[in-house]
Order: structure tokens, then sequence, then C-alpha cells
């Protein structure tokens, strides 16, 4: 069983790192960037339904093996509000240490991204969204539960899978843009392992990309 749960953890990051990187996301082969980056979109669609297959049929297992733990209303905005201000705050250290030390974070890839979204706001939405379901049923849904029955480590479990999130954001071909999906990752698998609920944790990732694409439209 062990083997099929790593098999399952490389298939899924090394899906998510192809549609990831700017050979398979919005990549110039000649075509429209704008349909290109919609492709791309659906590929991580079509990646989270093989890797459900693959847990039901492979592994065995239910996609989510962790139990979804149903809160009561209040518990929502709490966490919602909550996790917002922490990851603000460090998004906030992090520019000002970039700044203080000179580090110019300069990615073209995100630059473009940028420029066909801000062209096009239901595609934006519709990335925001995506990114927001499938990264969270991917990484904190299948992977951290998993990485949890290899090393039997709730802190292995969170520090690995935040890792391979961080290391799955660099196809925007920027090292910058692996520190904060590395912190994110820590912060919400922390929140995922104690809370057992993902689908906080969707409504803020899309969240924090909505907000973080539309400051970047002018």
């Amino acid at each position: 069983m062990n083997k099929k749960i790593i098999i399952g953890i490389i298939l899924t990051v090394l899906g998510y790192v192809l549609i990831m990187t700017k050979f398979f996301g919005i990549a110039d082969f000649g075509f429209d960037k704008t349909l290109t980056l919609l492709t791309s979109r659906i590929e991580f669609w079509i990646l989270v339904i093989g890797i459900f297959f693959f847990a039901n049929k492979v592994e065995k297992n239910d996609f989510l093996l962790i139990k979804e733990q149903k809160k009561k209303w209040w518990f929502y905005p709490l966490s919602f509000l909550a996790l917002i201000s922490i990851i603000t705050i460090i998004l906030n250290i992090i520019v000002m240490a970039e700044h203080n030390f000179g580090i110019q974070s300069n990615s073209k890839i995100e630059q473009q991204l940028y420029d066909i979204l801000c062209a096009n706001k239901g595609l934006l939405i519709f990335t925001c969204l995506t990114a927001g379901v499938t990264e969270e049923l991917l990484f904190r849904g299948y992977l951290l539960p998993r990485i949890k029955a290899l090393t039997n480590s709730n802190v292995s479990a969170v520090l690995i899978s935040a890792f391979l999130f961080g290391i799955a954001h660099y196809g925007y071909g920027d090292i910058n843009r692996v520190l904060f999906p590395f912190i994110i990752g820590i912060i919400f698998g922390s929140f995922y392992l104690k809370y057992r609920n993902i689908s906080i944790l969707i409504i803020c990732h899309f969240a924090m990309d909505l907000y973080s694409m539309y400051s970047q439209c002018k």
C-alpha cells in the first residue's frame, strides 16, 4: 500500500508541475495565449479527477483520508478572518524583507499571466476558482494525510507537503514565488490537521487569489 501511496504522490506533484511550468501553462507555442491559459486551468481539473480515480481504484482509499468535519456557522467567518490576517501579516513581512535586502522579484511569466487575466475577467475568476479548489484538494486533501501516513508525523507531513506546494509554483520562473506558497502550505496544512475542514481553506485560497489578481489590474 505504501508503494501505491508514493506513486500517487509522485503522480500528483509531477502532474501539477508539468501544468504549472511555462511549457504547459502559458507557453508560446504559436497558439492564442488566452486559450492556452484556459486549457491549462482545465488540465488542473482533469488532474484532480485522475488522482481521485487513482485513490479509489488503485489505492482502494477515499480521496480525502481525513473526513470533513462540519463546523458551527461562526467557525467559518472567524477562521477566514484569522487565516487571511495571518497570511497578510507574513506577506507584508516578506515584502519588507525583500525591499530591505534589495531583492527584486520580477517574474515575466507571472506578469504575462496578469496581462491575460486582466483583459478577461471571466477567465480571471475561473483561474482563481481553479487554484482554490484543485490546489487545496491535491496538496492538503490528498497529499498531506498520505505523507502523514508514510512518516507518522504531523510536523513532517506539513513541512513536506508545504515544500512540494512551494516547489510546484516554481513554474512561474521566480524562486521568490516558491517561498510564499511554502509558508501558506505550512499554515493551511496545520489548520487542516487540527480542524479537519478543507472547505474554509478553499474559500480562503480563492479569496486571496482573487484579491491578488484584481489588485494587479489597472
